[in-house]
């Protein structure tokens, strides 16, 4: 479709600048593109639109076959009547020489109402709009047949309009969008412990845990596409063009694209071509162009209408003249909104959506945790688990010696694009008490045997006879391993038992036990002295049963940290 008009601040718009020959003869138009007003005979302008009513701005001068001429005024006198006609202009100028196609009279009453009749041509009654000395009204359809210039008068004002027959563009385009979308990241590490005490030799297991946060940002909004331009002109003839301009309209704001370039090829291969250029009857040309937003434009909808500006050469009557012509392509719309199916959404390119992650231990070589996690949503908002592999355990010790220590691990983060980096680290202050030691409960050497379910703990090995876990305890019947593991149901016995076993432990493992010398003693006295069967069998008021208690409380406190050098962290 190819529609004559003026490049609007509404509509984005492709103009071409031809040059070419027509056989009709006229006088010049008006230099500045703008209605020809004519002088005297009281007040009042007019000028011609296509297929609606417009502004003077709107003014269209060039019309096809088909077209239909709107008359529109203004400023014109109340209660007075006007004739009005459409006349083809004399001589080879037109191709209805001194003709009136549509004519009649057009009144204005006191009021402003306008009232238009037709005395020639076709009659439009239903399209009249007026008021206050302002009317618009279809006043003639363009016939095939027409062609030339024609002069348009209400009373004694005027305007001229063409009917174009040798130059014809067909002028269409796509319009595709596409956006970047950059994502940002920022890494962080935690873990369960910031300082542990342990004993020599002792090992703990710190629990550590990867999240992240992330946001994105958008940029490069893009329209571009292709122009394609069709010379179809009804007269057969070359016509050359001298330029291509694209613009293009959306939120109230028109923009200024750039044309790429301009070749033969629909892919927009070979050689650019230049300008000035002749294209020949039924050839084509297929221009790239580009515009990139600054800013956000949103979410709405623009519009690109591609539209052709020609310089038409007319000969006869006088030295030959140029004034412009202008087709346009029917209107292409175009969003950034994502969620549209039409117009068709934005090619997004994702820049930086996924991360890996590594963790080096203690100044050791950096280990894979997060092979590949990625974005959702445009922000994380706070920090998110990064899945598979983001919490995990180091071992920490175990120490020969006593002293302070430091363990440091940093996580890397890195993006999979441009491979940005961000790094996070958490530090372990280690103590390892020097002479007095510190003790751990029945909870944790019963799990650090050789036999688990913790990793093995090597003072066991420390035991008198070298059997662990293994040794027999006293008149129980029993190893070691099977009473620590034997619930007390009830029976004080296995209670001191734990607690007892606990606190040897513990000194073995270097802890100072002298405040608990005597009740170690009397515990020992009283296993030499009693099975688990006896000391099951006594009553809740037993003396012997209430000693048993008072013991494992004194053990426990020690074990504990309660009284003595202190806890050990577990």
């Amino acid at each position: 479709m190819r529609y004559p008009l003026r490049l609007t601040a509404a509509l984005a718009a492709l103009t071409l600048l031809v040059a070419g020959c027509a056989d009709t003869a006229t006088t010049a138009p008006d230099q500045a593109g703008r209605p020809s007003f004519a002088s005297g005979g009281g007040s009042g302008a007019i000028w011609t639109t296509k297929a609606t009513c417009g502004t003077p701005d709107q003014d269209v001068n060039h019309f096809n076959a088909g077209d239909a001429v709107y008359i529109n005024g203004e400023n014109f006198d109340l209660g007075l009547t006007y004739d009005w006609s459409i006349t083809g202009n004399p001589g080879g100028a037109s191709t209805d020489p001194n003709t009136v196609v549509a004519g009649g009279t057009l009144s204005i009453n006191g009021s402003g109402g306008v009232t238009v009749n037709w005395t020639t041509g076709t009659a439009y009654a239903g399209t009249v709009t007026g008021a206050g000395g302002a009317f618009c009204f279809k006043a003639y359809a363009v016939q095939s047949d027409d062609g030339g210039e024609y002069q348009v008068k209400v009373g004694s004002k005027g305007d001229n309009y063409r009917v174009r027959g040798d130059i014809d563009l067909a002028v269409s385009k796509t319009a595709l969008t596409k956006m970047k979308r950059t994502w940002t990241w920022d890494l962080d590490k935690s873990a369960d412990q910031t300082a542990l005490t342990l004993s020599t030799g002792q090992s703990f297991n710190v629990n550590y845990a990867l999240k992240a946060s992330y946001t994105s940002a958008e940029s490069e909004w893009t329209v571009y596409g292709v122009i394609t331009i069709l010379n179809d002109g009804t007269g057969k003839k070359a016509t050359t063009v001298s330029q291509v301009v694209d613009t293009l309209q959306i939120g109230g704001s028109t923009y200024v694209g750039t044309v790429t370039g301009c070749y033969t090829a629909a892919d927009l291969s070979g050689t650019a071509l230049t300008f000035p250029y002749d294209l020949k009857t039924d050839a084509i040309i297929y221009c790239g162009y580009t515009y990139t937003f600054a800013s956000d434009p949103g979410d709405g909808i623009g519009q690109n209408v591609a539209s052709s500006e020609a310089s038409v050469v007319i000969h006869g009557g006088g030295p030959p003249t140029t004034e412009p012509l202008y087709f346009s392509s029917d209107p292409v719309d175009f969003t950034f909104n994502e969620a549209s199916t039409t117009p068709a959404p934005p090619a997004v390119t994702e820049i930086d959506k996924c991360i890996s992650v590594t963790d080096a231990f203690n100044g050791g070589a950096a280990e894979t945790k997060v092979t590949s996690f990625c974005a959702s949503g445009l922000s994380s908002g706070g920090y998110v688990s990064l899945g598979a592999g983001s919490s995990y355990s180091r071992t920490i010790g175990p120490y020969a010696t006593c002293g302070n220590y430091r363990v440091d691990n940093l996580a890397t983060l890195t993006t999979n694009t441009t491979a940005t980096q961000d790094t996070d680290g958490w530090t372990v202050a280690v103590t390892v008490p020097c002479g007095s030691g510190c003790t751990l409960t029945q909870g944790y050497w019963k799990t650090h045997s050789d036999k688990g379910p913790a990793p093995y703990d090597e003072t066991w090995a420390l035991l008198p006879g070298g059997l662990g876990a293994n040794t027999v305890f006293f008149l129980s019947g029993q190893t070691w391993y099977q009473v620590f593991w034997t619930a007390p149901a009830g029976n004080a016995y296995y209670n001191l038992a734990h607690q007892y076993m606990a606190a040897r432990l513990n000194l073995l493992n270097g802890a100072d036990g002298s405040v608990v010398a005597s009740a170690l003693a009397s515990a020992t006295t009283l296993f030499n002295t009693y099975t688990p069967a006896q000391i099951a069998a006594l009553k809740g008021s037993s003396a012997l049963r209430a000693q048993f208690i008072s013991l494992a409380g004194t053990l426990g406190s020690f074990n504990e940290g309660l009284i003595g050098p202190g806890h050990c962290s577990e």
